[in-house]
């Protein structure tokens, strides 16, 4: 169904229901002599004409007119207003205050380097979704999603998680990618993209940041997920103050519950099996929130949104985003993928290595938003 208008990718047929009611009469009590039916007609036709007469139309046909006048204007508005990001050349991300690659220090570069031109596809647009962790700047869920659109309406999206363990070529002693946004105060979004163009070969649009708040605050607002848990989930951390106890099954998770199992890793896999829940909720969410009992709870929805999530999109963006959203297919229009790489341990830390040729594979096939190929990635290499 069209929130904001547009056609439904599902038909509805109508149906008629024909009521045939069965009446006992008596003939002589409600048999009309057909002289008395045609006086009854005759009076109620001059009523109707009455009625019509003194009918204020030229008042309801102003009233139609005005509405109509305002229905174009608002539409020319919205025209101008709900609008896909822009694609200008973005400006290159300003490294002089950030963590580079050893690769990336100007002093290391020596001659004329070539300048490598890019054009971005028609109707490609990236998105950078960073979920951040209770208590610290350590994002705990890290998702690059690629629009695909025609004529300016969405048709698909691609989404990628990028493991938190992932490591990035910088200079700092924790290379983890989720710690990429805690180096400097209030949070560093300009590090994150840095170091997630790194690993993908492009720089994202735009990005979104949300909270733990707002994502229970979200899931209780649509009235919970239906969500099959297939293990027994148990964890406590009194540190963060987390206790996650969920058992298995098909249920709907309120939004606590919901929060620990997108958070929940000790699987045998860890973060790589956290990661395919997580997929797989996305998609449980994203069909919660396009039921018609959603639909009331919009404008809370809309509170929570703008009270919990830092973005760099503006309203009318955000309102493109949503009307292109509600129209998909979740079940066929929506794909996920992971990084490809290889775990591994590294000064006593667990990280996740990029696999450089099946990762350049899959951002070329779903994610690239240039024309042309990506060739290679900024990947740290383990001696």
């Amino acid at each position: 169904m069209k929130l904001f208008g547009g056609k439904s990718t599902k038909s509805r047929s109508k149906t008629t229901k024909n009521t045939h009611i069965s009446e006992q009469h008596d003939n002589h009590r409600n048999t009309v002599p057909k002289h008395r039916e045609s006086v009854q007609q005759s009076a109620q036709d001059d009523e109707n004409v009455e009625i019509v007469r003194d009918f204020p139309w030229k008042k309801f046909i102003t009233v139609l007119v005005v509405i109509a006048v305002l229905i174009v204007g608002v539409s020319a508005v919205l025209k101008i207003v709900v609008r896909p990001p822009e694609h200008d050349d973005p400006d290159p991300i300003d490294t002089s205050d950030l963590d580079t690659s050893p690769d990336e220090n100007p002093d290391d570069v020596t001659g004329d380097q070539p300048e490598v031109l890019k054009s971005y596809k028609d109707g490609c647009y990236t998105m950078l979704v960073v979920g951040l962790d209770k208590g610290s700047y350590n994002t705990d869920t890290i998702l690059v999603a690629t629009f695909h659109a025609e004529n300016q309406e969405i048709t698909s999206v691609d989404v990628m998680s990028i493991p938190r363990d992932t490591a990035s070529n910088v200079s700092r002693k924790v290379k983890k990618i989720n710690s990429a946004y805690g180096t400097a105060s209030g949070g560093n979004i300009d590090q994150l993209k840095l170091e997630v163009s790194y690993l993908l070969g492009f720089e994202v649009d735009n990005y979104v940041i949300i909270d733990l708040n707002a994502f229970i605050l979200m899931v209780d607002a649509i009235g919970g997920v239906e969500f099959n848990v297939e293990n027994r989930l148990y964890y406590t951390d009194p540190w963060q103050d987390l206790v996650i106890d969920i058992q298995p099954g098909l249920q709907v998770l309120n939004g606590q519950q919901a929060m620990g199992l997108v958070r929940f890793r000790q699987y045998a896999m860890g973060d790589i099996k956290r990661i395919s829940v997580q997929q797989k909720f996305i998609k449980a969410v994203a069909k919660q929130m396009m039921s018609v009992n959603t639909i009331p709870k919009i404008p809370e929805l809309a509170q929570i949104v703008f009270d919990n999530v830092k973005t760099d999109l503006s309203l009318g963006e955000i309102t493109w985003y949503a009307k292109g959203c509600v129209g998909l297919d979740y079940e066929n229009d929506l794909h996920t993928y992971t990084l490809p790489n290889t775990p591994e341990y590294m000064n006593g830390l667990s990280y996740t290595f990029v696999n450089e040729d099946e990762a350049l594979e899959l951002i070329n096939e779903y994610f690239n938003p240039y024309e042309q190929p990506i060739t290679e990635l900024n990947l740290f290499k383990k001696d």
